[in-house]
């Protein structure tokens, strides 16, 4: 920027700034057209663009937007926050961006630069000696005449803007003769360092001693540090993330190790019961066989006596104490189910809250979760992470059911428009059930956006 102002003032003798006529300077565009006042049109602006891609033979579709492409392209592959992009490109339309924010990230800038993510991690040797008075005169020749002008007023009356691009002038003239320093080594053949004042021997002994001088300087020890070693501070870098992502990842292990060690408690639990229940049919069919045994026996004696039991009890009440006893299986026993943790898609929840899930390897389909809970209640979600699963399920049914009710369709195509509209955001299932809990008209009266 310092370089193309002073091509416009100083080279090309553009008309200075008439401080005196209020206001009018700042209508000076920063990208100019023809004249002062007018701006680049975009058909110009395309022209050199587009000119500078194919003189690398680069050709594309969007010519103007293609730094804009390749800048957000080029950020995400530094890992930079899409806010802060957003900030950078002048995408954010927040109300703090357009009104009160400067609308620099200057976290993303030094990030696209090349620069390390924080402040302090650079140092330019050309600093390290500023350029005389009378040689940064040279550039900007009329600037202390302005400023004089500028200060000629009471601090109340002086127009701050005026002043403040003024100060910003007097910064590019040290950045410019500091630059021009190491760029007129770089490019010798760039007819520029012919120009004014970059011929003048006050211009080449500042260049000789502040070459002398970048050849001694001491770059902070941080600074150091960091030319030094900077494989070192990448490897740290690296070895945290490590570190970081193997703990997430025993804290998943570890879930679901504690997971799965609840479901095995309940099937062992369970087979326990079970195990005690056949001990009782086989109890119950040992004596009843004895029974039947005995009652053969003596069935070819004369005498009509009544058939004993291995108890010495007649056959007929060995058989009621069979038929009778309390230890026969109970129907109402709840059945240990648990609820598909996989589930994504709405007609999948409908399918397991009235049907059942299809599973195992007999195809057969499991138990529906609305009929456990109108039979058994709360008798067959005790552990928490099946009643947690259970809830999440209720709260996209009762939701599913209404809506079904509302649109006249059955509650499979309901699920089946549900989860279309859900596909189109491409929302999870959970956010799904999110925004169902937070508002409960969520597609509108009588559910219009799935009609």
């Amino acid at each position: 920027m310092a370089f193309y102002l002073w091509m416009r003032f100083d080279v090309n003798r553009e008309a200075w700034p008439q401080w005196h006529k209020g206001e009018e300077w700042q209508f000076i565009k920063l990208l100019k057209g023809k004249g002062q006042f007018d701006g680049l049109t975009y058909d110009a602006q395309l022209k050199y663009v587009r000119r500078a891609f194919e003189g690398h033979g680069l050709f594309m579709k969007a010519w103007t937007h293609a730094g804009r492409h390749a800048g957000v392209l080029h950020g995400e592959t530094l890992s930079i926050p899409d806010t802060e992009l957003r900030r950078l490109g002048h995408w954010d339309s927040s109300r703090m961006a357009k009104h009160y924010s400067s609308g620099v990230s200057r976290e993303a800038a030094r990030e696209m630069a090349g620069h390390k993510k924080g402040e302090g991690g650079y140092y330019l040797s050309r600093e390290c000696l500023i350029p005389p008075a009378a040689l940064q005169r040279l550039v900007f020749p009329r600037l202390e005449e302005s400023l004089e002008y500028i200060d000629s007023f009471e601090p109340k009356d002086r127009d701050k803007a005026a002043q403040a691009f003024l100060l910003t002038l007097q910064w590019f003239r040290v950045v410019l003769l500091q630059d021009a320093v190491i760029l007129s080594d770089m490019f010798p053949e760039s007819p520029m360092w012919q120009m004014y004042p970059f011929r003048e021997p006050q211009f080449l002994q500042f260049k000789q001693l502040a070459l002398q001088k970048m050849e001694e300087d001491e770059h902070p020890q941080n600074i150091q540090l960091q030319k030094t070693i900077p494989v070192v501070a990448d490897r740290l870098l690296v070895m945290s993330q490590i570190i970081a992502d193997g703990f997430r990842n025993v804290e998943r292990i570890v879930q679901t190790n504690q997971e799965t060690d609840g479901h095995l408690v309940t099937l062992t639990e369970a087979l326990l019961a079970k195990t005690g229940e056949a001990q009782v049919y086989l109890s119950q069919l040992n004596r009843g066989a004895q029974g039947f045994v005995d009652a053969y026996k003596n069935a070819g004696e004369s005498s009509p006596q009544m058939p004993q039991s291995s108890t010495g009890l007649p056959l007929s009440q060995a058989q009621r104490l069979t038929t009778d006893t309390p230890d026969m299986p109970d129907e109402d026993i709840a059945p240990q189910y648990i609820p598909e943790a996989n589930i994504e898609s709405v007609e999948r929840v409908y399918e397991e809250w009235y049907e059942g899930l299809i599973g195992g390897s007999d195809g057969g389909r499991g138990p529906a979760m609305g009929e456990l809970e109108k039979r058994h209640k709360t008798g067959w979600r005790k552990d928490d992470y099946v009643r947690k699963r259970f809830q999440r399920r209720r709260d996209i049914i009762r939701r599913l059911d209404k809506t079904a009710q509302r649109l006249g369709v059955s509650g499979r195509e309901a699920a089946r428009r549900i989860e279309l509209w859900k596909h189109e955001r491409k929302m999870s299932l959970d956010k799904l059930r999110k925004a169902i809990k937070a508002n409960q008209e969520l597609w509108g009266a009588n559910d219009i956006e799935l009609s």
